[in-house]
């Protein structure tokens, strides 16, 4: 018996060591790694016509991050390279994106989203005239350029094959982003995210006046915060895959991201597809949730088939062995005293 005792105490010693060294590990690692909050990303690149560099995803932002550290993770862990003035804590100011590998920061090869990263060398009917029609006379005027088609616009690829950055196709391009649908009017370096926020890299051919960035504005531009919300949500789901091979979810996200995609859209427009795919996606849910079984009273208190699990020799004989062992070292890291007192009862 007294060997079987020992044993025993050994068994609960050494399990009170390890929840003790667990439960510091694993409180330093949660409080570095905690998230202070979540905001959405996406990386477009409509006005030339291509489309999402990255669609909107919703990605953790931790404590004493600037947005430039947040473009940069999302950069990086999407297989996107990218080129920038300043640094991350300093005077950040984006140039470029291409797939992984071709420039300087970021990933060093392309996967995932940044694999797809193939922007046209040459712009053509996919830019929308709106924004051709609105830079010719700048570009005329100004720069002596003769514009009537996209095709007459300079090559892209200035920093690299399957790059596209500022100056491409011409002199008023570069990358411009907005939080919320504001332009902050400081570096990415300089500003902060909160738990909630949309930040949209977009791809300007007009300094800006093709995004409505309150200046000199082309058009009226919607907002399209909640929309990159909602497409958000849908490309961040466990069951994303199959929520997109639902009929309705498929046809509402598609007509979102055309919304999104659209420079000019009306705000109507924008908020009426934002509305049906968040729709769509509480029809799926419900749906989901309808073939799901519960299981009924009678199951949920059914006594067990298998028979009890029978003690071995070495079992402390105190009812069931396994059960008092799995109790005792769960309570130990709180019951160290306890433990101690315990030991000497055995000891003696």
């Amino acid at each position: 018996m007294k060997q079987i005792r020992s044993r025993f105490l050994a068994w609960l010693c050494m399990a009170a060591l390890l929840c003790g060294i667990t439960t510091v590990s694993a409180a330093a690692d949660g409080s570095a790694d905690e998230p202070t909050g979540y905001v959405v990303v996406s990386i477009e690149a409509a006005t030339t016509g291509y489309g999402y560099l990255l669609e909107p995803i919703t990605v953790p932002v931790y404590e004493g991050e600037n947005a430039a550290q947040v473009l940069d993770r999302v950069l990086t862990e999407n297989g996107f390279s990218y080129k920038a003035g300043g640094t991350l804590t300093a005077s950040f100011y984006l140039s470029a994106i291409g797939q992984g590998g071709v420039l300087p920061s970021g990933a060093a090869a392309a996967t995932g989203a940044g694999a797809e990263c193939t922007p046209p060398k040459r712009l053509g009917a996919e830019m929308p005239e709106i924004i051709l029609e609105n830079i010719k006379p700048t570009l005329e005027g100004y720069y002596e350029m003769e514009v009537e088609t996209a095709e007459d616009l300079n090559d892209g690829w200035t920093q690299g094959e399957n790059t596209i950055g500022e100056f491409d196709y011409c002199p008023l391009s570069g990358w411009m982003c907005s939080v919320n649908n504001v332009f902050p009017s400081d570096y990415l370096s300089a500003t902060s995210l909160q738990d909630g926020d949309v930040l949209r890299l977009q791809y300007t051919m007009a300094w800006g006046m093709d995004l409505g960035a309150g200046w000199g504005d082309f058009f009226p531009t919607a907002n399209k915060t909640e929309l990159c919300q909602a497409l958000a949500a849908v490309n961040g789901a466990e069951d994303a895959d199959a929520m997109l091979a639902d009929d309705a979810v498929a046809a509402a996200y598609e007509a979102a991201v055309a919304a999104g995609l659209t420079v000019d859209a009306g705000q109507e427009t924008v908020d009426a597809a934002a509305a049906a795919l968040k729709e769509a996606v509480a029809a799926y849910e419900a749906a989901k949730e309808a073939v799901t079984p519960t299981p009924t009273p009678t199951e949920a208190v059914a006594e067990p088939t298998e028979a009890p699990v029978k003690p071995s020799e070495d079992t402390p004989e105190t009812g069931d062995g396994q059960t008092t062992l799995l109790l005792l070292a769960a309570v130990a890291c709180g019951l160290a005293a306890a433990g101690s007192a315990a030991a000497k009862k055995y000891a003696r």
